[in-house]
């Protein structure tokens, strides 16, 4: 029995809120039960990437301009990331200690023998630091109990089946994303997606907590700003900014502005990095490149509206490019198609993470029966995700969300399954209000209004 899960995000504490340790409690009862209903002769429990996030931190803006993580190894980033992973660890501890400990949990609800439950780990794009310094391994490899190899040979970057068993090739998926992997570099380098979450998306809430300071309810407005890397799609933050300032700020125009000026220091400083542009130019074609010189342009100068109806508009033209190609409605089915065994066979399943969306594809039949499909893992964090409404106004809200994947051997699953898709929600009673905006009136000819941009 294979249980894949990913995109966990585990932070040292200076950014957003990750999923607590009853989750993973829940969890582990689950696998545990699961093992026992479905006859397993094992369990193997592999976290598919992005489980300590090595760059959603603020340690890296404190050190300075110049150590990031796209900068050369040197000693300066190597205590950064130790120091990330040691406070990442320590504040996850309980959940931690929940993996780390899971063998005793699912062997005492399962036939399963302790000997023949392992956790094992593939890294992301959020994580791949830690296979740059030994030293790093070796603080992860100890915190979750893994195997000495972790420390020796590095962290995989994949996991395969051996023939014969589950018949499956997993990876987290950045490999398939421009944005957030550098193909003519390979997983030992930087990407600009991790340029945007370390000097955008980290560092607008520490430059609004300077523009606010001492004002009242400054900490809240700071605080709730820090959810903004759980905003999905990506391309609706613009649009989840502008109404999480009208609502914390509600008719201060001090708030707007402060919004505004950290906004421009932030795009300034981005823009003008030297290292940044070197991951631009590597990733991105030139198209792309002045698409995104463009946003960033028009993002503190014309507000947030501008932002979101650019970033709107082209996510409107990628989903009708692929209707009109007739293309997978995910964008990793064609790689999932694609996937080999290191010998070169085909794979009955796919398994990604990455895109924190879980999901099951047919991928066509297999070679010697049955259907192919492509798995995803989704997440384990909260999100804040725009509603779909009656009558044309925007609106967000925001939960938990917790996701993994089951596989089976032919002997396993009763004899019946092959592979279970297990998500869940949970929406606390203290959770932030809702983010709502009206839509825009309609305005008769000759009259005159004049809007509020953010």
């Amino acid at each position: 029995m294979l249980v894949f899960f990913s995109d966990v995000h585990w932070t040292d504490g200076s950014s957003g809120e990750t999923v607590s340790e009853e989750a993973f409690v829940h969890f582990l009862d689950h696998v545990g039960d699961l093992a026992r209903k479905r006859r397993a002769e094992e369990v193997r429990v592999v976290l598919l990437g992005d489980g300590l996030d090595v760059l959603r931190s603020r340690r890296w803006l404190d050190a300075g301009p110049a150590v990031r993580p796209w900068s050369p190894p040197s000693e300066a980033q190597r205590r950064i990331v130790l120091e990330i992973l040691r406070e990442t660890l320590e504040h996850n501890r309980r959940a931690v200690e929940c993996l780390r400990e899971m063998a005793f949990s699912i062997a005492s609800r399962s036939a399963v023998p302790f000997s023949r439950i392992r956790l094992d780990y593939v890294l992301g794009n959020h994580d791949w630091l830690v296979n740059r310094y030994a030293e790093a391994r070796r603080v992860v490899a100890s915190a979750f109990d893994l195997p000495r190899d972790y420390i020796s040979d590095g962290f995989p970057l994949e996991f395969s089946s051996p023939p014969g068993r589950y018949d499956v090739v997993a990876r987290h998926g950045d490999v398939y994303d421009r944005l957030n992997y550098d193909a003519s570099a390979g997983r030992d380098a930087s990407s600009l997606g991790d340029a945007l979450v370390t000097d955008l998306v980290n560092r607008f809430p520490m430059e609004l907590a300077k523009e606010l300071d001492g004002r009242e309810g400054a900490d809240e407005v700071v605080r709730r700003m820090a959810d903004v890397d759980n905003v999905r799609p990506y391309t609706v933050i613009p649009a989840w900014i502008g109404q999480m300032l009208a609502s914390l700020g509600g008719r201060r125009p001090d708030v707007v502005t402060a919004a505004r000026r950290a906004l421009e220091r932030c795009v300034a400083d981005f823009r003008a990095d030297l290292g940044i542009r070197r991951l631009a130019r590597r990733q991105l074609t030139r198209l792309e490149r002045l698409y995104l010189g463009m946003l960033l342009h028009q993002a503190p100068r014309r507000g947030m509206n501008v932002l979101d109806f650019c970033t709107g508009l082209a996510e409107r033209l990628i989903k009708g490019r692929r209707l009109l190609k007739n293309l997978p409605g995910s964008a990793y089915c064609a790689p999932a198609i694609g996937e080999r065994h290191a010998d070169g066979r085909l794979p009955r399943f796919v398994v990604y993470g990455h895109t924190h969306k879980a999901e099951s594809v047919p991928i066509g039949p297999h070679a010697r029966g049955g259907e192919r499909f492509y798995l995803n893992t989704g997440t384990w964090r909260g999100v804040w995700e725009k509603a779909r409404t009656s009558d044309g106004s925007e609106h967000f809200a925001t939960w938990k969300e917790m996701s993994y994947v089951v596989l089976y051997t032919l002997a396993e699953g009763s004899g019946n399954h092959e592979f279970e898709i297990w998500t869940g929600s949970l929406r606390d009673r203290g959770a932030p209000p809702p983010l709502s905006r009206r839509p825009l009136p309609v305005v008769p000819a000759g009259s005159r209004c004049e809007s509020a941009r953010v």
